[in-house]
């Protein structure tokens, strides 16, 4: 899969290649973990009025790339599929409030992303 993340001890990086990272343009992301605050696998669907800014959204198909703009809230997506995606909601990130991407073992990211959270907090 052309979406993967790295972990550090102190941040975690998603990086795009390929194709993804053209229609995204963006193709890395680093996320230190202290503004993660809310971790899950799950769906979803951007809200009506969402604005591309810039992104990829192909029409009737659940393609969404890059970044969005909902509200006062930056969103960074990178799916093809509305489920079983990793979702992150962010605090205090300097551009991002969520990010949405699709990975190969999401539950699994998301177990071992908690894991590092847990210990940024002992």
């Amino acid at each position: 899969m052309s979406r993967t993340i790295q972990f550090g001890p102190s941040e975690c990086t998603l990086e795009l290649s390929g194709w993804r990272a053209v229609i995204a343009f963006e193709n890395r992301i680093t996320l230190p973990y202290r503004f993660i605050k809310h971790v899950q696998v799950g769906s979803f669907t951007p809200e009506p009025g969402t604005l591309r800014m810039p992104g990829t959204e192909i029409p009737f198909s659940s393609t969404y790339a890059g970044r969005f703009l909902y509200g006062n809230n930056w969103y960074f997506l990178s799916f093809e599929r509305t489920n079983h995606l990793l979702l992150l909601d962010l605090e205090g990130h300097a551009k991002y409030r969520k990010i949405v991407v699709q990975v190969e073992n999401p539950a699994e990211i998301a177990v071992t992303l908690q894991q590092h959270l847990l210990a940024q907090h002992e």
